[in-house]
Protein backbone atom coordinates (compact mmCIF):
# COMPACT_ATOMS: atom_id res chain seq x y z
CA UNK A 1 0.00 0.00 0.00
CA UNK A 2 1.52 3.45 -1.14
CA UNK A 3 1.02 6.87 0.83
CA UNK A 4 0.66 10.12 -0.62
CA UNK A 5 2.20 13.17 0.96
CA UNK A 6 1.64 16.38 0.60
CA UNK A 7 3.85 19.04 -2.49
CA UNK A 8 5.77 21.17 0.04
CA UNK A 9 8.21 23.37 -1.56
CA UNK A 10 11.72 22.48 -0.74
CA UNK A 11 13.15 24.73 1.33
CA UNK A 12 16.63 23.00 1.71
CA UNK A 13 16.28 21.97 5.11
CA UNK A 14 16.54 25.55 5.99
CA UNK A 15 13.71 27.77 7.88
CA UNK A 16 12.10 30.40 5.11
CA UNK A 17 12.20 34.10 5.58
CA UNK A 18 8.95 34.73 6.71
CA UNK A 19 6.34 37.09 4.64
CA UNK A 20 4.52 40.11 5.37
CA UNK A 21 0.88 40.42 4.69
CA UNK A 22 1.73 42.24 1.22
CA UNK A 23 4.21 39.90 0.52
CA UNK A 24 1.35 36.91 1.30
CA UNK A 25 -1.47 38.87 -1.10
CA UNK A 26 1.03 39.35 -4.21
CA UNK A 27 2.53 35.58 -3.63
CA UNK A 28 -0.92 33.84 -3.35
CA UNK A 29 -1.55 35.40 -7.17
CA UNK A 30 1.68 34.49 -8.06
CA UNK A 31 3.49 31.71 -6.11
CA UNK A 32 0.73 30.01 -4.24
CA UNK A 33 2.68 26.64 -3.44
CA UNK A 34 5.76 28.81 -1.49
CA UNK A 35 3.34 31.69 -0.01
CA UNK A 36 0.37 29.04 1.57
CA UNK A 37 3.45 27.22 2.93
CA UNK A 38 4.43 30.19 4.84
CA UNK A 39 0.27 30.84 5.39
CA UNK A 40 0.03 27.36 7.42
CA UNK A 41 3.21 27.78 9.37
CA UNK A 42 1.96 31.38 10.54
CA UNK A 43 -1.56 31.59 9.98
CA UNK A 44 -2.76 35.32 10.32
CA UNK A 45 -6.34 36.72 9.46
CA UNK A 46 -6.46 40.31 10.68
CA UNK A 47 -4.67 42.26 7.45
CA UNK A 48 -6.58 39.84 4.93
CA UNK A 49 -9.98 40.05 6.46
CA UNK A 50 -9.84 43.87 6.75
CA UNK A 51 -8.90 43.94 3.04
CA UNK A 52 -12.15 41.84 2.30
CA UNK A 53 -13.84 43.76 4.44
CA UNK A 54 -13.07 47.15 3.29
CA UNK A 55 -13.02 45.96 -0.38
CA UNK A 56 -16.55 44.41 -0.46
CA UNK A 57 -18.03 47.44 1.51
CA UNK A 58 -16.02 49.93 -0.86
CA UNK A 59 -17.56 47.99 -3.77
CA UNK A 60 -20.87 48.03 -2.50
CA UNK A 61 -21.02 51.90 -1.61
CA UNK A 62 -20.15 52.75 -4.97
CA UNK A 63 -22.30 49.71 -6.56
CA UNK A 64 -25.53 50.50 -5.35
CA UNK A 65 -25.98 53.92 -6.45
CA UNK A 66 -25.47 52.43 -9.74
CA UNK A 67 -28.08 49.80 -9.74
CA UNK A 68 -31.84 50.81 -11.46
CA UNK A 69 -33.32 48.21 -9.28
CA UNK A 70 -36.76 50.16 -9.47
CA UNK A 71 -37.29 49.92 -13.61
CA UNK A 72 -36.01 46.46 -12.83
CA UNK A 73 -38.75 45.33 -10.20
CA UNK A 74 -41.54 47.09 -12.37
CA UNK A 75 -40.41 45.38 -15.21
CA UNK A 76 -40.61 42.14 -13.13
CA UNK A 77 -44.11 42.85 -11.73
CA UNK A 78 -45.27 43.65 -15.17
CA UNK A 79 -44.27 40.24 -16.74
CA UNK A 80 -45.78 38.27 -13.32
CA UNK A 81 -48.93 36.72 -13.78
CA UNK A 82 -49.58 37.02 -9.92
CA UNK A 83 -49.64 40.68 -10.01
CA UNK A 84 -51.32 41.26 -13.93
CA UNK A 85 -54.48 42.11 -11.68
CA UNK A 86 -52.47 44.16 -9.12
CA UNK A 87 -53.74 47.75 -8.44
CA UNK A 88 -51.38 50.46 -9.71
CA UNK A 89 -50.46 51.86 -6.19
CA UNK A 90 -49.90 47.91 -4.62
CA UNK A 91 -47.56 47.90 -7.54
CA UNK A 92 -45.72 50.83 -5.99
CA UNK A 93 -45.59 49.86 -2.80
CA UNK A 94 -44.23 46.92 -3.34
CA UNK A 95 -41.61 47.90 -5.71
CA UNK A 96 -40.53 50.56 -2.63
CA UNK A 97 -40.75 47.66 -0.27
CA UNK A 98 -37.99 45.12 -2.75
CA UNK A 99 -35.77 48.14 -3.38
CA UNK A 100 -35.37 49.21 0.01
CA UNK A 101 -34.87 45.20 0.94
CA UNK A 102 -32.32 45.46 -1.75
CA UNK A 103 -30.35 48.36 -0.98
CA UNK A 104 -30.41 47.07 2.61
CA UNK A 105 -28.99 43.51 1.34
CA UNK A 106 -26.09 45.12 -0.87
CA UNK A 107 -25.03 47.51 2.27
CA UNK A 108 -25.25 43.84 4.52
CA UNK A 109 -23.38 41.78 1.59
CA UNK A 110 -19.83 42.90 2.78
CA UNK A 111 -20.96 41.24 6.64
CA UNK A 112 -22.21 38.04 4.88
CA UNK A 113 -19.55 37.38 2.83
CA UNK A 114 -17.14 37.15 5.66
CA UNK A 115 -19.80 35.41 7.44
CA UNK A 116 -20.01 32.88 4.48
CA UNK A 117 -15.88 32.83 4.25
CA UNK A 118 -15.72 31.56 7.85
CA UNK A 119 -18.46 29.24 7.66
CA UNK A 120 -16.33 27.87 4.32
CA UNK A 121 -13.27 27.77 6.81
CA UNK A 122 -15.54 25.84 8.94
CA UNK A 123 -16.68 22.97 6.32
CA UNK A 124 -13.14 22.71 5.00
CA UNK A 125 -12.25 22.21 8.30
CA UNK A 126 -14.78 19.69 8.91
CA UNK A 127 -14.35 17.80 6.23
CA UNK A 128 -10.42 17.44 5.98
CA UNK A 129 -10.42 16.38 9.48
CA UNK A 130 -13.08 13.88 8.98
CA UNK A 131 -10.86 12.19 6.60
CA UNK A 132 -7.70 12.03 8.03
CA UNK A 133 -6.29 15.37 7.66
CA UNK A 134 -4.51 18.03 10.11
CA UNK A 135 -4.98 21.62 10.56
CA UNK A 136 -6.63 24.40 13.48
CA UNK A 137 -9.34 26.43 12.55
CA UNK A 138 -6.97 29.77 12.25
CA UNK A 139 -4.95 27.75 9.84
CA UNK A 140 -8.19 27.35 7.54
CA UNK A 141 -9.86 30.46 8.06
CA UNK A 142 -6.58 31.87 6.88
CA UNK A 143 -6.05 29.97 3.86
CA UNK A 144 -9.87 30.89 2.91
CA UNK A 145 -9.06 34.32 3.37
CA UNK A 146 -6.02 34.19 1.00
CA UNK A 147 -7.44 31.91 -1.32
CA UNK A 148 -10.27 34.68 -1.96
CA UNK A 149 -8.16 37.45 -3.20
CA UNK A 150 -8.76 36.72 -6.87
CA UNK A 151 -12.49 37.21 -5.52
CA UNK A 152 -11.65 41.06 -4.12
CA UNK A 153 -9.60 41.50 -7.60
CA UNK A 154 -13.08 40.99 -9.37
CA UNK A 155 -14.64 42.81 -7.40
CA UNK A 156 -12.30 46.38 -8.19
CA UNK A 157 -12.31 45.68 -11.81
CA UNK A 158 -16.55 45.37 -11.52
CA UNK A 159 -16.51 48.38 -10.25
CA UNK A 160 -14.10 50.27 -12.89
CA UNK A 161 -16.35 48.80 -15.25
CA UNK A 162 -19.46 50.07 -12.97
CA UNK A 163 -18.27 53.47 -13.71
CA UNK A 164 -16.41 53.80 -16.99
CA UNK A 165 -20.19 52.92 -18.57
CA UNK A 166 -21.45 55.85 -16.52
CA UNK A 167 -24.99 54.28 -16.87
CA UNK A 168 -27.18 52.57 -14.47
CA UNK A 169 -26.73 49.35 -14.06
CA UNK A 170 -29.97 46.57 -13.74
CA UNK A 171 -29.45 43.79 -11.22
CA UNK A 172 -29.86 41.07 -13.41
CA UNK A 173 -27.04 42.83 -15.62
CA UNK A 174 -24.19 42.09 -12.93
CA UNK A 175 -24.06 38.75 -13.84
CA UNK A 176 -22.36 39.12 -17.03
CA UNK A 177 -20.94 42.21 -16.73
CA UNK A 178 -17.17 41.24 -16.60
CA UNK A 179 -17.99 38.72 -19.26
CA UNK A 180 -15.35 36.46 -17.79
CA UNK A 181 -16.92 33.02 -17.78
CA UNK A 182 -19.16 31.44 -21.61
CA UNK A 183 -22.37 32.05 -19.94
CA UNK A 184 -22.69 35.49 -21.44
CA UNK A 185 -23.15 33.35 -24.62
CA UNK A 186 -26.60 32.22 -23.42
CA UNK A 187 -29.82 34.20 -22.48
CA UNK A 188 -29.75 34.08 -19.07
CA UNK A 189 -33.58 35.18 -18.99
CA UNK A 190 -34.38 32.33 -21.92
CA UNK A 191 -32.28 29.80 -21.26
CA UNK A 192 -31.44 29.74 -17.35
CA UNK A 193 -30.26 26.56 -16.70
CA UNK A 194 -27.31 26.95 -19.57
CA UNK A 195 -26.70 29.79 -17.94
CA UNK A 196 -26.32 28.26 -14.58
CA UNK A 197 -23.38 25.90 -15.69
CA UNK A 198 -21.53 28.31 -18.30
CA UNK A 199 -21.42 30.42 -15.68
CA UNK A 200 -19.91 27.95 -13.32
CA UNK A 201 -16.91 28.38 -15.38
CA UNK A 202 -15.85 31.84 -14.46
CA UNK A 203 -11.79 32.51 -14.63
CA UNK A 204 -11.75 34.42 -10.78
CA UNK A 205 -14.04 31.23 -9.37
CA UNK A 206 -11.40 28.78 -10.94
CA UNK A 207 -8.56 31.02 -10.08
CA UNK A 208 -10.05 30.44 -6.23
CA UNK A 209 -11.07 26.38 -6.67
CA UNK A 210 -6.73 26.11 -8.14
CA UNK A 211 -5.95 28.30 -4.56
CA UNK A 212 -8.12 26.31 -2.27
CA UNK A 213 -6.62 22.89 -3.76
CA UNK A 214 -3.34 24.34 -2.94
CA UNK A 215 -3.68 25.80 0.18
CA UNK A 216 -6.11 23.09 1.91
CA UNK A 217 -3.71 20.13 0.92
CA UNK A 218 -0.78 22.01 2.63
CA UNK A 219 -3.24 22.86 5.59
CA UNK A 220 -4.69 19.64 5.78
CA UNK A 221 -1.39 17.59 4.84
CA UNK A 222 -3.11 15.86 2.26
CA UNK A 223 -1.84 15.18 -1.79
CA UNK A 224 -3.11 17.69 -3.62
CA UNK A 225 -5.89 15.35 -6.16
CA UNK A 226 -7.40 14.50 -2.25
CA UNK A 227 -8.11 18.01 -1.73
CA UNK A 228 -9.20 19.14 -5.36
CA UNK A 229 -11.71 16.50 -4.99
CA UNK A 230 -12.71 17.70 -1.64
CA UNK A 231 -12.92 21.60 -3.40
CA UNK A 232 -14.40 20.63 -6.49
CA UNK A 233 -16.83 18.61 -4.90
CA UNK A 234 -18.01 21.45 -2.87
CA UNK A 235 -17.93 23.66 -5.79
CA UNK A 236 -19.97 21.36 -7.65
CA UNK A 237 -22.78 21.46 -4.79
CA UNK A 238 -23.34 24.78 -5.42
CA UNK A 239 -23.41 24.48 -9.02
CA UNK A 240 -26.23 22.07 -8.46
CA UNK A 241 -28.20 24.56 -6.41
CA UNK A 242 -27.47 27.46 -9.47
CA UNK A 243 -28.86 24.75 -12.13
CA UNK A 244 -31.88 24.14 -9.65
CA UNK A 245 -32.88 27.57 -9.46
CA UNK A 246 -32.62 28.03 -12.79
CA UNK A 247 -34.57 24.88 -13.57
CA UNK A 248 -37.03 26.29 -11.02
CA UNK A 249 -37.11 29.90 -13.04
CA UNK A 250 -38.13 27.73 -16.34
CA UNK A 251 -40.55 26.18 -14.80
CA UNK A 252 -42.08 29.02 -13.43
CA UNK A 253 -41.82 30.72 -16.56
CA UNK A 254 -43.74 27.78 -18.57
CA UNK A 255 -46.50 27.99 -16.06
CA UNK A 256 -46.96 31.60 -16.36
CA UNK A 257 -46.97 31.17 -20.73
CA UNK A 258 -49.54 27.83 -20.28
Amino acid sequence: MTTTTPIVPDTGGAEPRPLNAMQRLAGVLFAPAQTFADIVRRPDILVPLLLVALITIGASLLIAPKMDIESFLRETYANSPQMKNAKEADIDNAVKMMTTVTKITTYLSPILGIGMLVAIAAVFLGIFRALGGEGTFMQYLSVTLYAWVPQLLKSIIIVIIVYARGEMIRPDGMATILMSHPGTLVDMAENPIAFAVLSSFELFNIWSIILFIIGMALVAKVSRTKAAVVVISLYLVVVLFKIGNGALQLLGKKAAAA
